[in-house]
């Protein structure tokens, strides 16, 4: 992981500078930060991409069972007094 974030950064210069623990400190941060970053990212992206399969999923299973419901409707005997339909009562309150 730290080539793939920090692109193989070379680090021998840090053991002749003055500053050698600073500088490890901060390379060891920066190299956490884009662990971060990167996983993140990762995680946002398969979900994404999961999302969007389990949402084309259920609405192709929709338009499997509407089309079955069209193509079996004129086989289906209901009632007269079920085709036609009325607000229920006390439905004016909302309104």
């Amino acid at each position: 992981m730290f080539n793939v974030t920090l692109r193989k950064g070379d680090t021998s210069a840090f053991a002749d500078q003055e500053y050698a623990a600073l500088l490890w400190g901060l390379w060891i941060v920066a190299s956490c930060f884009y662990m971060y970053i990167v996983l993140n990212m990762t995680v946002a992206m398969t979900k994404t991409f999961l999302d969007q399969n389990q949402r084309i999923k259920v609405e192709s299973q929709y338009q499997v069972m509407t089309q079955l419901t069209l193509d079996c409707f004129d086989k289906i005997n209901i009632p007269k007094d079920e085709t036609v339909l009325f607000a229920p009562e006390g439905a004016e309150d909302f309104v």
